[in-house]
């Protein structure tokens, strides 16, 4: 029979440490949210590979009075609770105690810290849970906790790290996710000397969200502002035209804390059902705030996950927020009709399908036994452009009825087949950068860029390895504005973060031609879209767009009659 024993404090220590402490993305988030807890405004984060490796977190906060210097070492010595009531509206980002003694476990850390009252600041060492006397030292006020031999004493840990790209990249999106919580905080993120993000740090989200997410896309964000009895929901989302391929952009906080939340998530994904193609994802920056009474943050030892105590009401306010959103973008009230079992409310609670035999539909929808490839073409060939709706839409008509053509997936189809004929061809489709971008990837990022080289070359896109997993982009497919060349290349790397074998040719075209094609928002002429619709007629599939969405929506005679009354 196998000995039960208690364990050693110190391997208590290591377990409880393993929970908490995954990688050194981990110490980052813990210090990161000491240094906001301390009303910090100025929070930068160093990291430094190789021999002399380390993580630092200096912060201009209150500071750590010298009294509680070694005690802040201690399991469950924190200053964010004392009573067991404080543990039903935790207000603050840490509150167990458990941050600087798991990292001190399985490391060694350097505390520096300083009150303003004081003339000096205080030092001392924790190794690998040895703590050492306090030392005098100047410094400015706040705290700077440095890290180095970070799971030198636990090797099953160490064996698991990511590669030193990966680690880099998770710490990064850790860093943006924190500055559009906290945008009146100014972070800095130093990798290996170099500078890699500073937020404005000036309380404007729209700023911040900038530096975060690119100015193409920031600028179509819509703002978020919405208030339900005692819940409020703010932040930016994406209209319907922008979406990604998985739910990385999705970003939620719930009272300024970063969290993930499958309750969330689904509300923010199916308030835009039926406006974005299957299995594509918005964008969203959304802090909700609600009662510290109505959530549990004590549900998980990261305090990633939480739990609410009226999960329908959350779901609900969400998805009411996100909808009046979505919806106040257009000045005309939802078309509806009486007598239909299947209509579309945009403004309502519930999204639900068109019904197809009312009169209107997608006619590039499939199963639709009409119009036929003939017909659709036909249709196309008689249509009659008479104008231009929310600088998104062409209107047009016909004998049959009037016509709403996405113009963005429009030419997407358009400028896919080109680019389609073009690699047939051999024709030159490439553009030099004045200035190369550089890109840090991750190991399985780098290895698809290896792979496909050459390909990507003959597509108009020339990258060259810059060594320790990262490329330049030395050029990029024609028709790609250079203001919106980073975004590109962002979502062609959104598509290799889960590859599932070589990177699909027919994807790299379909993604070259949505980022070099007319934009939604984007005023057109009268001719220009006359054009754009004779060149959607000679496309190979005029149907839809190279990513499933359809192209064209169709408003029958008969509807059009029967909605104002004309006909019953």
């Amino acid at each position: 029979m196998s000995e039960i024993k208690k364990l050693s404090p110190l391997l208590i220590t290591q377990i409880a440490a393993g929970e908490v402490i995954e990688r050194p993305a981990s110490v980052i988030k813990e210090l990161l949210e000491n240094s906001i807890d301390a009303d910090s405004l100025h929070i930068t984060i160093e990291i430094q590979d190789g021999e002399k490796n380390f993580i630092k977190v200096s912060d201009n906060g209150i500071g750590i009075e010298r009294k509680y210097l070694t005690l802040a070492f201690e399991h469950h010595a924190t200053s964010k609770i004392s009573v067991e009531s404080d543990l039903h509206s935790i207000a603050t980002l840490g509150f167990r105690g458990e941050a600087l003694p798991s990292i001190a476990s399985i490391s060694h850390v350097s505390l520096i810290s300083r009150v303003k009252d004081e003339e000096f600041g205080y030092l001392v060492d924790n190794d690998f849970g040895v703590i050492s006397d306090l030392k005098i030292t100047p410094c400015q006020i706040g705290t700077q906790i440095i890290v180095t031999k970070l799971f030198k004493n636990v090797p099953a840990r160490l064996k698991f790290q990511k590669s030193l790209r990966s680690e880099h990249l998770q710490i990064k999106n850790l860093i943006v996710r924190y500055a559009c919580a906290y945008p009146q905080i100014k972070l800095i993120l130093i990798i290996n000397g170099k500078q890699i993000f500073n937020s404005p740090g000036n309380n404007n989200l729209q700023e911040t969200l900038i530096t975060c997410l690119g100015k193409e896309i920031s600028s179509q964000m819509l703002l978020l502002d919405y208030s339900r009895e005692d819940y409020v929901v703010e932040g930016y989302i994406s209209p319907v035209h922008l979406h990604r391929s998985n739910r990385q952009s999705m970003i939620f906080f719930v009272n300024n804390r970063l969290i993930q939340n499958p309750i969330l998530a689904r509300a923010f994904t199916e308030a835009y059902h039926g406006l974005m193609p299957e299995r594509r994802f918005p964008v969203g920056v959304i802090n909700i705030i609600v009662p510290h009474s109505d959530v549990d943050v004590n549900a998980h030892p990261a305090k990633t996950e939480v739990r609410f105590l009226y999960e329908s009401k959350i779901f609900s306010t969400l998805q009411r927020a996100v909808r009046g959103s979505i919806s106040a973008l257009s000045s005309v009230a939802p078309i509806s009709s009486q007598g239909m079992n299947n209509t579309l409310h945009i403004n309502n609670e519930s999204y639900s399908q068109l019904n197809m035999d009312s009169g209107l539909r997608d006619i590039t929808a499939q199963n639709n036994p009409i119009p036929n490839d003939g017909q659709f073409r036909e249709i196309l060939d008689h249509l009659h452009v008479i104008g231009q709706g929310r600088t998104t839409y062409i209107l047009a008509e016909c004998s049959q009825g009037i016509y709403l053509i996405d113009q963005h997936a429009a030419h997407e189809r358009v400028k896919f087949d080109q680019l389609n004929s073009n690699s047939i061809t051999g024709a030159n489709n490439s553009q030099m950068l004045l200035e190369p971008i550089h890109l840090p990837l991750n190991d399985a990022q780098n290895g698809f860029f290896a792979i496909n080289k050459l390909y990507l070359k003959n597509k108009g896109m020339v990258v060259e390895d810059f060594g320790g997993n990262s490329i330049l982009v030395r050029s990029i497919p024609v028709g790609i504005s250079l203001d919106s060349s980073e975004n590109f290349i962002s979502d062609l790397l959104e598509q290799l973060m889960n590859p599932s074998g070589r990177i699909p040719q027919y994807q790299i075209l379909a993604t070259i031609a949505c980022h070099s094609s007319i934009r939604a928002g984007q005023k057109l002429s009268l001719r220009e879209m006359e054009e754009l619709v004779e060149q959607l007629k000679s496309t190979d599939n005029p149907r839809t767009c190279p990513h499933g969405r359809p192209t064209v929506l169709e408003l029958k005679n008969y509807f059009l009659d029967r909605s104002f009354g004309r006909v019953m």
